[in-house]
Parts: structure tokens; sequence; C-alpha cells
């Protein structure tokens, strides 16, 4: 094992998408496992580290009760850890995930906590 791959583990799709054999032993066709349908979102978000000021902007394609589809535009989703938090910008809210799959610009991540509120932090005056 690599450095890197210690550094930054990659996420397997394992329970996204199982896959069905064929007689010819070809992988033919895709079966949806998920438990809660996946909808479709347009939101704006944020995947940040914990522990570290790195704030990356991602766009929310689909969501489920269990976890969402995320878009990265630069491609950059090969360099995240499993662990990450996701905010969602236009609820003010930010829930714990793991990635359970990732590609070049897209990862799929399993929400592992409850939502939570992000406060805003005004000044008084």
């Amino acid at each position: 094992m690599s450095r890197k791959d210690q550094q930054y583990p990659v996420a397997e799709p394992a329970g996204e998408c199982a896959r069905t054999q064929a007689g010819s032993g070809a992988y033919d066709k895709a079966v949806e496992s998920r438990r809660s349908p996946r909808l479709p979102a347009f939101g704006q978000g944020l995947i940040r580290v914990p522990g570290l000021r790195l704030s990356l902007p991602c766009r929310i394609v689909d969501t489920s009760a269990a976890g969402a589809r995320l878009e990265i535009s630069a491609a950059n989703a090969h360099h995240l850890p499993v662990r990450v938090v996701v905010m969602f910008v236009g609820d003010r809210a930010e829930v714990d995930a793991v990635i359970k799959w990732r590609t070049q610009r897209q990862c799929g991540v399993q929400f592992v906590s409850f939502f939570r509120k992000i406060e805003s932090k005004t000044r008084a005056s």
C-alpha cells in the first residue's frame, strides 16, 4: 500500500449499485439496491475536511434519506479523505458523511450523523 493510499483511502462503491451477472459472465444490468430513492437536487454545497481549513465548492446533484451525489467543479474528488462534512448552503445545514464511491468529478456520500443548523456568525454592534 502506497503512502497516498494510506493518507487518502479510496472508498469503493460497495452497496451502492449491485450488478447481476449474465450467463456469459459479463455484467449486464445494474440493480438498484438503495433503501430510499434518490431525488434530484440543484443546490450549492461545500465539502469540508474535518480538522483542516479546507472547503471545496460542490453541486448537490441528488439526495436520498441516507446520502447524496456531489459534483465537484475541480478534478479533486480523488484527493478527498473518506470522512468529510457536507454543507448545504441554501439550507444553512451540515452533516457528517463518508465517501462511498468517487470518480474524477463526482462522489457519493453516506450521511453518518444528523443534520446540524449552521449558525450565522454575526458580530454584535
